[in-house]
């Protein structure tokens, strides 16, 4: 593979000053440096000079960059570089010399450096790889067989994509090259060959969930920051959550994921209740897969995974305040949302005011009810969204205490029950 550390471009004009110009390495992904090299003796009273670059059709409310009077070489070159060019658009350089008064002489020649130009010299995630290198047809997007050229390690595997291409041989797009269920990184690490699913012969520890590294068969591992509450986390198992109703786990609704929902339905195959319990009741059925079916065509169709837990309230609570403290640290999951963020609604009119705080550390979701008059035994406080992988869990797994509670008094029997619709 040919590699370019340096480019150097001259246009002879008839001009003040001559311009050529080396781009470098990006400072700041995605942009670049260039470092702008001119000779100009015509004129003994320019006493600086001003750096514009364009990436429009002209220099219209471009504000230079004041280069003053740099020191030239001995070869009675100046030079100065510039940074922060942006990474895609064509850009245009040109220096102009300015007087004691600030008057700018006429215009240097002009440079041009387009993507496919700068491509072949920037490598602007620094993985080894210029951008050339990975986006192979210069479309500023990551097309099928292409590396990411803003993502050092494109498979996540724990090695640069030019360490791959360029030392251990894997596939950069690829986790696992041999598909022993090791990652790239954790091999050569080891010592094992990454191309030889043979060759690890158990030197590779078994991975470890929340350990921060990400191990063979795991999809992502942040360590503590793992979360099944935060569907924008990594799970506690360490895979990223899916899309309601994808049983299939490839982040597209078909009707194979549909399919697969009524086998899990008939119990012909695996099921987690987090892809395939679409209308949030505990159970996966048949109607779980029909909503599926018309999310999958186009049809509106809420999908909600979440298995839908309804506060109940069964004793009567007097006017003033009253708060529950929701234990599930014995079911293993949550509620979906971090702290005051937690997915609950509640279903109380007007003279109720209602929050809820989801503590993920302590397991712990706080309900506070502030009313003016007293409120009936039997009503229905909320509805709150609880991840259930596999499994819903048993009302017994939930604890409740009233922490305040001015009707019932505490000690008392908590005035809440759960119940799954």
């Amino acid at each position: 593979m040919q590699r370019y550390n340096s480019i150097v471009r001259q246009i002879f004009a008839i001009t003040p000053a001559a311009v050529i110009l080396l781009l470098s390495v990006p400072v700041d992904a995605p942009a670049y440096e260039a470092t702008l090299a001119w000779r100009d003796g015509s004129n003994p009273s320019i006493v600086g000079y001003r750096i514009y670059v364009r990436q429009g059709p002209n220099y219209q409310g471009v504000v230079p960059t004041d280069a003053g009077m740099p020191a030239s070489g001995p070869d009675g070159v100046f030079r100065y570089q510039v940074s922060g060019v942006p990474m895609g658009p064509t850009s245009w350089f040109s220096v102009n010399g300015y007087t004691v008064e600030g008057v700018e002489a006429r215009q240097s020649n002009e440079l041009t450096v387009d993507y496919a130009t700068a491509a072949v010299i920037v490598d602007t995630d620094g993985d080894g790889l210029v951008d050339a290198d990975e986006d192979r047809d210069l479309d500023l997007a990551v097309g099928a067989g292409e590396s990411d050229p803003n993502n050092p390690d494109s498979d996540g595997d724990g090695l640069t994509d030019g360490v791959e291409v360029e030392v251990t041989g894997t596939d950069p797009l690829v986790g696992d090259s041999d598909g022993d269920g090791y990652t790239d990184g954790q091999e050569n690490a080891a010592g094992t060959d990454p191309n030889d699913a043979s060759s690890n012969s158990g030197v590779v520890s078994d991975p470890v969930c929340g350990n921060g590294v990400l191990e063979g068969g795991e999809e992502c591992d942040d360590a503590a920051a793992n979360s099944d509450a935060d569907v924008e986390a990594c799970r506690l198992d360490c895979r990223w959550h899916v899309e309601c109703g994808d049983a299939t786990e490839d982040r597209i609704l078909t009707a194979t994921d549909a399919f697969e929902i009524l086998r899990g339905a008939v119990e012909l195959a695996a099921c987690p209740l987090s892809n395939c319990d679409t209308d949030g009741d505990g159970d996966i059925s048949p109607t779980d897969g029909l909503r599926v079916v018309r999310a999958a065509v186009g049809q509106q169709v809420e999908l909600q995974c979440g298995l839908v837990v309804t506060l109940v309230l069964q004793d009567t609570v007097s006017a003033g305040r009253t708060e529950a403290v929701v234990d599930y640290t014995n079911t293993g999951s949550t509620f979906f949302g971090v702290a005051d963020a937690v997915e609950c609604d509640s279903l109380l009119g007007a003279g109720v005011e209602v929050s809820f705080y989801n503590d993920i550390t302590s397991g712990a979701l706080v309900m506070s009810l502030i009313a003016e008059q007293a409120i009936e035994g039997g009503v229905e406080l909320a509805n709150c969204r609880f991840f259930s992988r596999d499994t819903a869990p048993a009302p017994e797994d939930f604890g409740v205490e009233v922490v305040d509670h001015p009707g019932a008094g505490l000690g008392e029997a908590a005035p809440l029950v759960w119940l799954y619709y």
